[in-house]
């Protein structure tokens, strides 16, 4: 899409444009430093409350994309944004100039590829697979997950002895004690440190219950970084987590060379909150 640096404003419908599944490319003239341009101009402060607002994730990554001969000046004009449910599989890419006063842009969506099924030969063992534990046998998904987290409880039981218990209270006595006197345990989080942690992180793994994934995190405006600090603050000095944050979705994988019928045979990935 263009947009002619005379006129004043974007066009009212623009917003239109941004629903689900959602890419959007071109050079609107507008000009803001969170998409690498120098400066901010009211149309730039207007498409930035679009994208917010709609909950899009900027691609660019600060490089200029447009170069001026006249007045020998270089601008990131050509603007790359996605839906949240795209943006973690785009990437977005400068390429040499070809002449022109805008650079090309190698714009990729990237889909993990399926394997084409066999319909020759249908798999009914695997659709007909039950488990079974404790004299029960699971009839349904429900009640397989339940079997599931049975055995799961089980084998994470604790059995302590009386000597680990006693260590358990006096390691959280002294845990209770470096709260109440060191000032770290309860100073607020700062933005810089939740961009420090998003720079140690690897942003690319599967998102929990909350279904907030790394990259989203990572594409948030300054606003947003603040917004989800206080968050964090909040539920650290209340000592309360969110409802999403205490849970975690647990994917079952068969294990190799394994019967499928009982729930040993399965080893579990659990997706947490990356809050």
């Amino acid at each position: 899409m263009y947009h002619p640096p005379d006129l004043k404003s974007l066009p009212t419908d623009l917003q239109d444009l941004f629903t689900v599944s959602t890419i959007c490319l071109g050079d609107l003239n507008a000009k803001h430093p969170i998409w690498g341009c120098s400066t901010a101009n009211p149309r730039g402060n207007e498409l930035l409350k679009i994208i917010d607002d709609k909950c899009f994730s900027i691609l660019n990554h600060g490089t200029a994309t447009h170069f001026s001969y006249n007045y020998n000046t270089k601008e990131a004009l050509d603007f790359s944004i996605a839906s949240s449910d795209l943006g973690p599989s785009c990437e977005w890419t400068l390429l040499e100039n070809l002449g022109s006063d805008h650079l090309p842009i190698l714009f990729e969506l990237k889909k993990e590829k399926t394997s084409a099924q066999n319909n020759e030969q249908p798999q009914t063992e695997q659709c007909n697979t039950t488990l079974s534990e404790y004299g029960n046998t699971a009839a349904n998904d429900k009640q397989a997950a339940d079997l599931l987290g049975l055995h799961y409880q089980k084998i994470s039981r604790l059995n302590l002895s009386d000597e680990d218990r006693n260590i358990k209270i006096k390691t959280s006595c002294i845990v209770h004690g470096c709260r109440r006197g060191t000032s770290i345990f309860s100073r607020d989080f700062r933005v810089n440190e939740l961009e420090a942690t998003i720079g140690d992180s690897c942003l690319n793994k599967s998102p929990g219950p909350d279904a907030i994934h790394g990259q989203m995190i990572d594409h948030l405006v300054l606003s947003g970084r603040q917004i989800f600090v206080d968050i964090i603050n909040c539920s650290w000095n209340k000592g309360q987590l969110p409802r999403d944050w205490r849970r975690a979705t647990v994917i079952p994988i068969k294990k190799c060379g394994k019967t499928h019928d009982s729930p040993e045979r399965y080893q579990s990935i659990a997706l947490t909150s990356i809050a």
